[in-house]
């Protein structure tokens, strides 16, 4: 098999949340997935243009999954790009709302390498996978993962947010999140708007001491976490914002 996203996980993939027109965050999806396959080394055709598979009419999640072509052991033989496209339904364009706030637990069975790859959605997902597997047999709705000093990062599927009075903060992409394109969104909306967000080192203590924690995505936007280690949370914001990014985006 010469697959080189198969057999290396040496390659990233982008989900998009398509609605019947369009897809209003595509701009920032492509930004990151050529700043992300330039890192990778991989080479991108002069004509590519990821609106090409933007189908409309319909409100789908998209996965373009990329890796890096042609064959060779660890060492590649090219850096041509090769890709597949998978296409999962939706019931609807805009973002849903989590009536009930999501139960949080900590993965702490292998921490997130921080580093010059950590912000791109590899194919090599391996740590996310036990965390979600770690989620699914604790009982837990998502689960915060760790870096190598113990500190906060994201959680299995999204980036953390923290408000604490009218302040906010997020992991630095230095503690090593993904790069996720709703954060990148949800800071440019915020700054215009005059909400400060900091992006420091945040641990667990400041998570508990939080009056409200988000998990958003570019598929999902905002989810309330409801029950962190015993202590609870409101959603007061994330009930203000999820209607208003909704129709900024989706016009709903």
């Amino acid at each position: 098999m010469n697959n080189r996203g198969f057999k290396y996980g040496d390659g990233l993939f982008e989900s998009i949340r398509v609605g019947p027109k369009g897809a209003p965050l595509l701009l920032w999806h492509e930004q990151r997935l050529r700043r992300s396959l330039d890192q990778l080394g991989i080479l991108l055709p002069e004509d590519f243009q990821l609106a090409s598979f933007i189908r409309l009419g319909e409100a789908y999640r998209l996965r373009l999954s990329c890796w890096r072509a042609g064959g060779g052991l660890y060492t590649p033989e090219e850096n041509g790009l090769a890709y597949a496209v998978e296409e999962q339904p939706l019931q609807a364009a805009a973002f849903p709302w989590p009536k009930k706030g999501l139960h949080l637990g900590v993965y702490e069975g292998q921490p997130i390498a921080a580093g010059g790859l950590s912000f791109l959605k590899s194919l090599s997902a391996q740590t996310y996978v036990m965390a979600a597997k770690y989620r699914q047999e604790s009982g837990f709705d998502d689960c915060i993962l760790l870096n190598a000093w113990g500190r906060v990062v994201e959680s299995v599927a999204a980036n953390i947010w923290l408000r604490k009075g009218e302040g906010w903060a997020t992991p630095a992409l230095s503690e090593g999140p993904v790069a996720g394109v709703f954060r990148a969104y949800l800071l440019d909306v915020f700054g215009q708007k005059g909400v400060v967000v900091e992006e420091k080192a945040l641990t667990i203590a400041d998570c508990l001491a939080a009056d409200e924690i988000w998990l958003t995505n570019a598929v999902q936007g905002i989810s309330w976490v409801r029950e962190f280690m015993g202590r609870g949370y409101v959603c007061s914001w994330a009930e203000l914002w999820q209607p208003r990014l909704n129709a900024r985006l989706w016009g709903e």
